[in-house]
């Protein structure tokens, strides 16, 4: 019985607690918006337990977070970009406007303020848009705790083990 027993405490060590320990240090760091996480699976593809697929679940999750980080960067800079052109263009017309009396110019300018105020507002009426569209199709989502999601599945994949184990 005693050798058994150490013999489960090694098996344990090695088969559940380094899997569940690497699993969730990965869920940690995706936590923190480190998405580059990478966990191996420790069976070949034809042999995979439950660990190995969390970690390739976790794998697939962690790059998609990775691909929609990456594009929520992109429309961010593309998004101040266009926010930024037509309010430079309003300032410079605004200064060129306080140092000029010619009435033709000044009404050419005021035209250009407008027009650019325009584009403007319509940039930002598309961003509420879009925002509104967003909160609305997530709200219809069903809201998911990445990490208690994990750790069920780890639980019950341990339960699983020692049912087989010692049944």
């Amino acid at each position: 019985t005693l050798w058994c027993s150490i013999f489960d405490v090694f098996r344990r060590k090695i088969m559940v607690d380094k899997p569940v320990k690497e699993i969730l240090n990965a869920t940690k760091a995706m936590t923190k918006g480190d998405f580059n996480v990478k966990l191996i699976p420790t069976h070949s593809y034809d042999n995979y337990d439950e660990f190995d697929e969390i970690k390739e679940d976790l794998n697939k999750m962690a790059s998609e977070l990775s691909q929609n980080e990456m594009l929520k960067n992109d429309f961010i800079s593309n998004v101040s970009h266009e926010l930024k052109t037509p309010i430079t263009a309003i300032y410079a017309y605004g200064q060129l406007l306080q140092n000029n009396d010619d009435e033709e110019f000044r009404s050419k300018a005021v035209s250009r303020i407008l027009e650019e105020s325009k584009k403007l507002i319509t940039l930002i009426e598309n961003l509420l848009f879009i925002n509104k569209k967003n909160y609305i199709s997530n709200k219809r989502e069903e809201e998911v705790n990445i990490k208690e999601l994990v750790l069920d599945l780890v639980k019950k994949l341990i339960l699983k083990m020692f049912h087989h184990i010692y049944y």
